[in-house]
């Protein structure tokens, strides 16, 4: 029989009430000063007479932004599933490297990195790929994969001011990135221009138009070239705002490079 330091009682309902002793609550509150002793996560007994404590994913981001490595490390290490956390590393979420990103903890980021699978390192890369400070952090991931899968950008959110991102749009260049995944149909022309002279191909099939119209729907995949040979009319129902001038100036870049 196991036998543990507290008291187990009997409740109705078919409910077990577990009251730490002295020793336990002591050691849970050791932990607890972490969360300011608000406990959301999941407290549990084991056999070895020992309380385990699993943190909810607020917590444990607060733990990420505090650069709390040790404790999460020990977390990971008594079998803390780092893949119960909501934000795993696939589209529509956000990592946990992303967080320690964001947080500037440069260690937590590395450990989270070593326990994500290969298959999710591109999609980190896109996370952090544009923001300040980031190539540090995507070398790391570098070294892993060697060179970065050619749409890595694919995801990426989009920039609106592409010039002060030059180093790391030269850094993901010149690794296996391919820049076109950075055209949008709002690109400015200097987007347009930075894109190309940094490599980014116009006829490059990556700009998807979904979108209804009052005469149909658009539901179709085409270059940077394409999209400017359709015509200002075209344009503008997928950018209302588009002035004439700006457009013809993106216009004649694209043309001027499109094969």
């Amino acid at each position: 029989m196991t036998e543990f330091k507290g008291t187990l009682v009997s409740k109705p309902n078919n409910v077990l009430e577990y009251t730490l002793s002295d020793s336990e609550r002591h050691a849970i509150l050791i932990h607890g000063d972490s969360f300011g002793n608000n406990f959301g996560g999941v407290l549990s007994v084991h056999p070895e007479n020992t309380v385990k404590y699993t943190p909810t994913p607020n917590e444990f981001s607060e733990m990420i932004s505090r650069g709390e490595l040790y404790s999460i490390k020990g977390l990971v290490e008594n079998g803390y599933d780092m893949n119960r956390f909501p934000g795993r590393p696939i589209p529509g979420t956000v990592s946990l490297c992303n967080i320690a990103f964001h947080e500037k903890q440069f260690d937590i980021f590395k450990y989270f990195l070593d326990h994500t699978d290969q298959c999710y390192l591109n999609f980190i890369s896109s996370e952090i790929a544009i923001h300040d400070g980031s190539i540090a952090y995507l070398q790391l991931i570098l070294d892993r994969l060697g060179l970065f899968s050619g749409d890595v950008l694919k995801y990426c959110r989009p920039c609106e001011d592409l010039f002060s991102i030059k180093d790391r749009l030269q850094f993901m260049g010149n690794n296996g990135a391919d820049l076109s995944y950075l055209f949008t149909v709002f690109s400015s022309p200097l987007d347009i221009a930075i894109l190309i002279e940094s490599g980014a191909d116009v006829d490059k099939k990556i700009i998807t138009l979904n979108s209804k119209f009052i005469y149909g729907s658009v539901d179709e995949v085409v270059s940077m070239a394409e999209f400017y040979s359709k015509g200002y009319e075209y344009a503008s129902k997928f950018h209302p705002l588009l002035d004439y001038s700006e457009w013809n100036d993106c216009r004649f870049m694209v043309e001027s490079v499109s094969q």
